[in-house]
């Protein structure tokens, strides 16, 4: 069976103890829900599990509130009303570790160049200094979910580096303390995953928006969006593609020659529609997620019944699963993750170039369902087959042998839909890719 991309290779317990260790020196539990420190404390236990019973009753109702908010859509997510900047530490302890595993999930999943990244390391960092140096953009920040995910990747390189690289990542959000917030979580990741890389972090307190629009320097080798398209509002309403450009092109120009454009979205139909967008926009550069083609996708519609995102298995006890149950009194669990992305190469159209490859095959984007085409069932257009035997009549005579039995239909062999380099839909065999198959690659073109 196909494995996922990244599976066994993400550092949870790094990641867990970075985060446990903001909560613990960072923030302080009141009546209102958790208050952030602005300036770090001495963690008051060695261990999140030593926080008081009070604490997780308050840190269990931040996480349901946003729970409930995330699932009812009864909250407006512009970026100034998003309930993560009133409720940091429920985003952190539950959500935050999953939007990490979402964009890890894309940038492993990758296709690289030898197949693990290393040709990143060597045509993105340039020698400069004492160590060559990897630049990032991380815009729209919030409390650094797609930072940690790019560390998280280049903490699961393998050893073989002449060097580890200088690693400088630009934060950009609007929300100072959040700004605050992201920095804390990297640098608390960065010790623990990443001994003896150097990490130089550049914070700036401004809107998306107002950091295209102003001269920053660019040169980036990496530039990430994670769960910010929406607040960008590229579907604004009769002029979605002019609006989709006005954003897409200059984000992209702050990419070197070469370099990489990763948007991740919830695998929700409206981040579909977000990322279609911004895909429109972005061509005809290379993509190198999720498509295996750069037509029109063959699974969007007008009415966009289904939509294109991969499904990701979460690991049992992830993070801090177990102690939000067993102490928060979390009784919801994410089972699996839905995510949607999109990844372009900043190559004017042809194919990728290093550190990349074209990935050859065709890409799962259902979930497994019945054959179209069930074992004996009628061609279109034929005579269906009645439903049932009619019963015999009560007027026949007595010792009439009874009807025979109706044998079951036959039953349908479950397969599932994939987009090809044609940019068609196929059937494709159902048991090969397990029970999550959405976002699976298969050899066969």
């Amino acid at each position: 069976m196909p494995r996922p991309a990244g599976a066994g290779r993400f550092p949870t317990a790094e990641l867990a103890g970075a985060l446990a260790e903001v909560l613990l020196t960072r923030f302080r539990a009141g009546r209102e829900g958790f208050r952030w420190l602005d300036a770090p404390v001495k963690a008051p236990a060695a261990e999140l599990a030593g926080l008081p019973d009070r604490s997780w009753r308050v840190l269990g109702q931040e996480i349901q509130a946003l729970h409930e908010a995330y699932t009812e859509g009864g909250v407006s997510f512009a970026q100034a009303a998003n309930p993560i900047h009133r409720r940091h530490a429920g985003y952190l302890a539950y959500f935050l570790p999953r939007n990490v595993y979402r964009v890890f999930h894309v940038l492993d999943g990758l296709p690289w160049l030898g197949g693990d990244g290393r040709a990143a390391v060597q045509a993105w960092c340039p020698p400069g200094g004492s160590r060559p140096t990897l630049r990032a953009l991380d815009l729209g920040c919030g409390p650094g979910a797609f930072g940690l995910a790019l560390l998280a990747w280049l903490a699961r390189l393998p050893a073989g580096l002449a060097a580890p690289p200088r690693i400088e990542l630009v934060l950009v959000d609007q929300g100072r303390q959040v700004l605050a917030l992201a920095e804390a979580n990297l640098w608390a990741f960065a010790r623990r995953a990443l001994p003896g890389w150097e990490l130089a972090l550049e914070p700036h307190a401004e809107g998306a928006e107002a950091y295209l629009a102003s001269d920053a320097p660019g040169g980036f080798a990496l530039v990430g969006l994670a769960f910010v398209l929406n607040e960008l509002k590229l579907l604004a309403p009769g002029r979605s593609d002019k609006r989709a450009r006005r954003v897409m092109e200059p984000l992209a120009g702050l990419l070197r020659e070469g370099g990489l454009l990763a948007l991740v979205e919830p695998g929700t139909r409206k981040g579909y529609m977000h990322l279609m967008a911004a895909r429109d926009a972005l061509l005809p550069r290379p993509i190198l997620y999720p498509c295996p083609h750069g037509g029109p996708c063959p699974l969007w519609e007008p009415r966009v019944s289904q939509w294109c995102h991969a499904t990701v298995a979460m690991p049992r006890g992830f993070c801090f699963d177990d102690l939000l149950r067993a102490r928060a009194g979390v009784t919801f669990r994410m089972r699996d993750l839905n995510l949607a992305g999109l990844a372009v190469q900043n190559v004017r159209g042809g194919s990728p170039l290093a550190p990349f490859v074209a990935r050859p095959g065709s890409r799962i984007v259902s979930a497994p369902m019945a054959s179209r085409e069930a074992a004996g069932e009628p061609q279109r257009g034929g005579r269906p087959a009645p439903k049932s035997q009619p019963r015999a009549s009560r007027a026949a005579s007595a010792g009439a042998p009874a009807p025979a039995p109706v044998p079951p239909p036959p039953e349908r062999p479950r397969i599932v839909l994939a987009c090809t380099p044609a940019g068609a839909l196929a059937e494709r065999p159902a048991a090969p890719y397990g029970p999550f198959p959405r976002g699976v690659w298969s050899a066969e073109g």
